[in-house]
């Protein structure tokens, strides 16, 4: 039964792949650059397992909305549960293992929604490049998709931060905030931002 298990995962990875790329030809959206600042509706992306990565995306959430910006976050726990830290509010919606077919796409009702939303702008926070936010990222409507950068999310993406610490989500936060503020990509073909070394004690959020 172990040795099978590898084999199980490499057919669910070939079959994920496969229908994402399947669905991402399929997208229909608007594509549009806007700033952070013009953005009315506002997607979020981000790995809600760990409580560190809840706190930081509440916050800015809580940024926003004293911006009068509608904002809804959608949050991928790990687990068959959500845990504790996760509070229910009306800004924010949880998907879960239970949420996921058995190729590991999701299909929970939270994630038809946030799909479905023609935000103005959607920005994936997840530093660890998880399946399932890749593709509710890919598959969205929105105009705009930001995101940390990664090869193969160059479908997905329209405008792409490459950190020298990926794995931290306040740094690329403060990044994300910092492009969508200055930067004035062109229509068409995604855009790679390359991001210095960001010390901790100079983060925003």
């Amino acid at each position: 039964m172990t040795k099978s298990l590898p084999l199980l995962n490499r057919i669910r990875q070939i079959i994920w792949t496969a229908q994402f790329h399947r669905e991402l030809s399929l997208v229909k959206r608007q594509r549009k650059y806007i700033s952070l600042m013009d953005a009315d509706n506002i997607g979020i992306l981000y790995d809600a397992s760990e409580e560190k990565n809840y706190h930081v995306v509440y916050n800015f959430v809580r940024t926003l909305i004293e911006q009068q910006k509608k904002v809804k976050a959608l949050g991928y726990v790990n687990e068959t549960i959500i845990p504790h830290y996760c509070h229910p509010r009306l800004s924010f919606d949880y998907f879960t293992l239970k949420d996921l077919n058995w190729y590991k796409k999701p299909v929970g009702h939270f994630v038809k929604d946030f799909v479905s939303n023609e935000f103005d702008m959607v920005i994936n926070l997840d530093v660890n490049n998880l399946n399932q936010l890749t593709y509710i990222t890919g598959i969205s409507a929105a105009r705009f998709k930001v995101g940390r950068f990664n090869d193969g999310n160059k479908d997905s993406f329209d405008l792409m931060i490459d950190l020298k610490d990926p794995t931290n989500i306040e740094i690329l936060l403060k990044e994300i905030n910092h492009y969508l503020t200055i930067l004035r990509p062109p229509d068409t073909g995604p855009v790679r931002v390359k991001v210095p070394e960001v010390k901790e004690d100079s983060l925003l959020f």
